[in-house]
């Protein structure tokens, strides 16, 4: 079987969870598949760890703007696509690299529907209507769907309830961190308690949630820190922490390997993930995986990830999130309790068994 995967994905963005996500489903496909991959970023094939990768890889020439390369491109992978042979493809984001209709391809489609973060937040998110329209264009000729989450799956049906009829499988994703990567050169990250946070900080985040509970905190707790993984905070943002009077008690870490976020989720008191909506949430399984507490939001998909393995708060009281990190720092023989349960439920998730299942949608539409 030849799986052609389109890598759009690799046009927005070299890092992140859904590149992750197709790494780790390229790397565990049986041997009778062959994988064929498209893409404008020369380091894709370091990334996909597969003992026979097809790559098509586009080499953009020129000095901006490059309108010569840019015309040749969708042609070229329109080339590669034909040229592929493949008997399905699996797109890796909503748009395809060839710039064509998706009605045009002659072949099963398989779409993986992350979230319906644009559908949900379109007032918030400046991009939403491009995004919206691309998917439904995509989601209208699917032979199969699969989501990340039961949550997913149910938005997706209330947004787009067209395609009820079509195959849907549910299929969790799972995370490759673990304490197994954590050595002795793994750089010690903090003397004082901090507490964790990881990913983006757009506004349905919440995260000015956070910040509210840990200058509250920090007034019974004056050591206590927050560590966050991810952008340089913007002047807005420092203006409001500065506001809240706790700038010197948040730092934004920038993380270049595993090993070092492994190291920041185990050591902390916990994760705190006040995000109103996430269509799966890797964070809170990756701090279970890690060996620390995962306090997220009580809301969408996170309470499946978690399961009964973390602390679950309403994302809209600051009161009831401050519960649950005094309940962390109060109770240390308890917090263990939770750390081990979430060992058990981080290992429900695996990157084999998501292959397993996404392969078996594979197999049933040829």
């Amino acid at each position: 079987m030849r799986i052609l995967y389109d890598g759009s994905i690799y046009k927005l963005q070299r890092f992140g969870g859904v590149n992750r996500y197709f790494e780790s489903l390229i790397h565990h496909l049986p041997d009778d598949i062959q994988p064929i991959v498209t893409t404008v970023d020369p380091e894709t094939a370091k990334a996909l760890n597969h003992t026979h990768p097809s790559i098509y890889y586009y080499h953009r020439f020129g000095l901006r703007p490059n309108r010569i390369s840019q015309r040749l491109e969708p042609l070229y992978f329109n080339w590669a696509e034909w040229h592929s042979h493949a008997d399905l493809l699996h797109p890796t984001f909503y748009f395809a690299l060839s710039r064509r209709a998706w009605r045009d391809y002659r072949r099963p489609i398989v779409v993986t529907v992350y979230d319906l973060i644009h559908e949900i937040f379109q007032d918030d998110l400046t991009t939403s209507q491009d995004f919206i329209h691309v998917k439904r264009n995509l989601l209208e000729v699917a032979s199969g769907i699969i989501c990340i989450s039961e949550n997913t799956k149910q938005d997706l049906l209330t947004y787009y309830p067209q395609v009820a009829q079509k195959p849907i499988a549910v299929i969790p994703l799972a995370t490759h961190l673990s304490l197994n990567l954590i050595t002795e050169a793994t750089p010690v990250i903090s003397d004082l308690p901090y507490f964790i946070y990881v990913g983006g900080r757009w506004v349905y985040k919440n995260i000015d949630l956070l910040w509210q509970a840990i200058a509250q905190l920090r007034q019974q707790y004056p050591e206590v820190q927050l560590k966050m993984v991810g952008k340089p905070l913007t002047s807005a943002e420092e203006t409001r922490l500065d506001q809240l009077g706790i700038r010197d008690r948040v730092e934004v870490v920038a993380v270049r390997d595993d090993a070092t976020l492994a190291d920041l989720y185990h050591h902390s008191l916990a994760l705190v993930y006040p995000s109103r909506y996430e269509g799966f949430g890797l964070p809170p399984l990756e701090a279970m995986a890690c060996g620390t507490v995962a306090i997220a939001a009580n809301t969408a998909s996170l309470p499946e990830v978690v399961g009964e393995a973390g602390r679950l708060f309403d994302p809209d009281s600051c009161e009831d999130l401050l519960i649950q990190m005094r309940w962390v720092m109060e109770h240390p023989q308890e917090r263990q309790a939770v750390i081990e349960a979430g060992y058990q439920q981080a290992q429900y998730f695996s990157w084999q068994r998501m292959t397993d299942q996404t392969v078996a949608v594979y197999r049933s539409l040829l």
